[in-house]
């Protein structure tokens, strides 16, 4: 069956997939044209009826009709069609979720705007480190801000996910208080997802292109069974973009500029793992992953208008040339281990070890008029070291009611640096310096979950936790309240102070 679609922008993408589905997926987008070689209708209308299922609402699979939290999940499908190119993008359709984005407008060491790129998740108001970032379960980087520095979080590859997971809420609790505002866990592929249970070999290569910032990029996985109980994946991708449009009209080298700076965007990663299964009751899953990012910026918005004026000291230290750079860097080694042991405490056992080491750096150079030039050379690196023990049991109280439980550690340690050089350093301090001293952070957040599950006949299961009880209390409090509304003779009780 061939269909035909609109895409938001130009790709050619192609795709092994796996048996059952024994064909190739093709896609081609000129102009807004796709044609898709699809699966078939049986397989498709199976594929609609299974609901997602999810890991970060209670640090157990489930699907999420069973999940009690506010959790919204963009799949790999979804990422797919949308052709989404960043973590912007994966949020667009997300209510109270978003990303915050400028045009590059800083200088060298006044306004900020833009300088960090995307800068990171906002949910319901909160951002910042109040939002947790996971990737495959392991805590990404923090970001960092001080005076005019800014550093993002944007250090991952949005093409190599399988799912990405939302938690908006207090489920987020459940990893730690650095979840206050909510959660956000990125899923990577694996080689299951190409390889299916028969195939030998599969992969997936594409070329995508974006009109907001003139984005260009090519990616290619590739996937192979190495014998029953081996499997590896191997995936990456090299992108090139420029600035990001807006709607302006002046391109005046000077502050009246109002079109974008000129800019040059590299981004690069590597995905591989390698999974293993022993037995039916083991599994093990290494990754290794590297990405890294570079903008180059030609910053004529800070150049003072000419002629100069204003006085003395302003013409001396007018900005004739601003330049500037930033680099993002990020290498994660982990383990994932994964055991049935079907014990007295647990029925699984999951064991995270992870290796993960992050660099940013903001380096700006100013030429000015008669004063002395200035330079400065900004970096932050943060290492970090994380060990998680989990496990779940399954205690069968009756013969229509289960309950389940899940509990846990995780231990993270965190090594934290900064550095300022340059030329001509601020009135009243001097070259090198530091803005916070280096920090050794150590966590060991822990968690424990009950969760309880009834038949009250063969066909109808219901399940509910802590959070499900919460809102059963809340219903029957308002349940309570409706009863004891007064009403007068004569007139009907008003269905929205009944709500109330």
């Amino acid at each position: 069956m061939i269909s035909f679609a609109q895409t938001p922008c130009q790709s050619l993408a192609m795709r092994v997939l796996p048996a059952p589905y024994r064909a190739t997926q093709v896609g081609i987008a000129m102009g807004g044209l796709a044609v898709l070689l699809s699966l078939s209708a049986a397989a498709a209308q199976e594929a609609k009826s299974l609901a997602p299922v999810v890991v970060s609402g209670s640090r157990s699979e489930q699907s999420t009709d069973d999940v009690a939290g506010t959790i919204d999940v963009v799949t790999q499908g979804q990422l797919e069609f949308s052709q989404v190119g960043d973590i912007r993008d994966v949020v667009r359709d997300i209510p109270n979720v978003s990303v915050q984005r400028s045009p590059a407008r800083f200088s060298l060491a006044g306004n900020s705007t833009g300088r960090a790129g995307n800068a990171g998740f906002n949910i319901r108001g909160l951002d910042g480190n109040r939002v947790l970032i996971l990737v495959d379960g392991v805590r990404m980087p923090k970001s960092y801000a001080f005076g005019s520095n800014s550093f993002g979080r944007d250090a991952v590859d949005v093409t190599q996910l399988k799912r990405v997971e939302i938690v908006k809420g207090p489920a987020s609790a459940l990893y730690g208080s650095d979840g206050l505002a909510g959660m956000v866990n990125f899923i990577t592929r694996e080689p299951s997802d190409y390889l299916g249970r028969s195939l030998g070999f599969g992969g997936q290569a594409s070329v995508s292109t974006s009109g907001d910032d003139n984005g260009r990029a090519i990616s290619a996985t590739a996937a192979g069974r190495l014998n029953d109980s081996a499997q590896w994946l191997v995936s990456a991708r090299v992108g090139r973009a420029n600035a990001l449009s807006n709607q302006g009209s002046n391109d005046s080298a000077n502050a009246d500029r109002t079109t974008p700076n000129p800019q040059n965007d590299k981004s690069n990663s590597v995905l591989a793992k390698l999974i293993l299964k022993p037995g039916s009751a083991q599994r093990h899953a290494w990754t290794v992953e590297h990405v890294d990012k570079r903008s180059d910026y030609e910053l004529l918005s800070a150049r003072a208008r000419l002629p100069l004026s204003g006085s003395a000291s302003q013409v001396a230290s007018a900005a004739l040339r601003v330049d500037s750079f930033t680099t993002q860097e990020r290498d994660r080694l982990g383990w994932d281990a994964r055991y049935q042991v079907g014990g007295a405490l647990a029925d699984n056992i999951q064991t995270i070890v992870s290796v993960q080491r992050a660099s940013s750096r903001e380096w700006a150079s100013e030429d000015r008029n008669t004063s002395a030039d200035r330079v400065r050379d900004v970096t932050y690196d943060e290492k970090t070291l994380q060990l998680g023990l989990q496990g779940d049991k399954v205690l069968r109280m009756s013969a229509i009611a289960v309950q389940k439980l899940t509990y846990g550690f995780d231990f993270v340690r965190s090594d934290v640096r900064n550095l300022n050089t340059g030329v001509t350093p601020p009135f009243g301090e001097t070259f090198p310096l530091k803005r916070f001293p280096d920090t050794r952070e150590a966590a060991q957040p822990s968690t424990c979950k009950m969760k309880s599950c009834w038949a009250t006949s063969p066909s109808r299961r219901r399940c509910g936790g802590i959070i499900s009880a919460s809102k059963r209390a809340k219903r029957a409090s308002r349940r309570r309240r409706q009863r004891l509304q007064p009403r007068f003779p004569g007139r009907r009780s008003h269905p929205k102070l009944a709500r109330s």
